[in-house]
């Protein structure tokens, strides 16, 4: 978290401007992106939900489905299910999945965080069918799956960004306000 906040920002922490603790380092991140502190209590009317029992001794493994091996695809995940089970792995959590959008897209191939189209499959891991195999597979070893949920960041061009615009916040112009600066695509 710390690396997304700005120097000048960080000064406050280390020069004791602030009260110190939690409640510095959000300032330090926040303060410079016009966010404020939720008002006191806000955090308290929420339930924390119970964690189900297999969490606690869950072994999870992080897997970029285009990173993890050289075709980047559900097939070659599930190649490697054994490998993974070998070193004691229960859990795979995959990276998000989805169509990356193609509006302010970083690189060539964009970040996979930023999400499309959340009921798609990109079509360089594989087909719907193909995810289905690999969830197949995954329980077969004995061994859960689960996705990360990408909710606070949508690619630019997002059909939610024109269904829903009062999700967005957004500057004087219009224009989309990004959580963090490095989050543009």
């Amino acid at each position: 978290m710390i690396g997304m906040a700005s120097t000048a920002a960080l000064s406050h922490v280390t020069t004791g401007a602030t009260t110190g603790g939690l409640d510095a380092i959000f300032e330090a991140i926040n303060s410079d992106r016009g966010y404020s502190r939720p008002k006191e209590g806000y955090w308290h009317q929420f339930t924390a939900v119970e964690s189900p029992d297999w969490v606690r001794d869950a072994i999870i493994y992080e897997v970029f489905v285009r990173g993890f091996t050289p075709e980047g695809t559900f097939k070659a995940v599930i190649e490697k299910l054994s490998y993974l089970k070998d070193l004691g792995i229960n859990c795979l959590w995959l990276m998000p999945i989805h169509r990356i959008g193609q509006k302010g897209r970083k690189g060539n191939l964009g970040s996979p965080y930023s999400i499309y189209d959340y009921y798609s499959i990109h079509p360089d891991y594989g087909s719907e069918e193909d995810f289905e195999e690999l969830v197949k597979a995954v329980h077969n070893e004995d061994m859960r799956i689960i996705i990360d949920m990408v909710a606070n960041h949508t690619a630019n061009d997002c059909p939610l960004t024109l269904k829903h615009p009062e999700w967005y916040r957004r500057d004087e112009c219009g224009r989309i306000l990004h959580p963090a600066p490095e989050w543009h695509d």
